[in-house]
């Protein structure tokens, strides 16, 4: 969760461990690192460089929860430096890995999936098929 990123050409940088920084919010990284990198697709990491060890391994950046995605590269951290960044799914959409165990599930908007023919939700962010309902008698989707 730390990094150094001086080129070498101040031995006075590379003397003590307080020479190495902690990654920021939305960044990670492992040991010997030049520069923290940035959580990966339907991740981020809210710390605000308090703990090393909250950055230092990409499981430190959290998946977000259900009915969210996070679409972003990984290519701005702060697209991925709070859980208030995964998006949410539409209504009419879902998105059922709620035990956040798997990043590629939260990861597209694709990833969430639409309510089946003849049932409709307006709920936002829905986390369960559950959430669909029957079309009243006389109308369809």
């Amino acid at each position: 969760g730390k990094y150094l990123e001086d080129e070498a050409l101040d031995g006075g940088l590379h003397d003590e461990e307080e020479d190495c920084h902690t990654c920021e919010s939305g960044k990670y990284s492992g040991a010997g690192a030049p520069a923290c990198t940035i959580c990966p697709k339907g991740r981020y990491n809210s710390d605000q460089a308090s703990d090393y060890n909250l950055h230092d391994a990409v499981e430190d950046c959290l998946i977000c929860g259900e009915g969210k995605y996070l679409s972003d590269d990984g290519l701005n951290a702060t697209l991925h430096d709070s859980e208030e960044d995964c998006e949410i799914c539409m209504a009419g959409k879902y998105l059922t890995d709620n035990e956040g165990v798997n990043a590629s599930l939260h990861d597209e908007e694709t990833d969430c999936t639409s309510c089946v023919a003849g049932k409709v939700s307006t709920t936002e962010g829905a986390s369960s098929e559950d959430i669909c309902a029957d079309c009243v008698p006389g109308k369809y989707s």
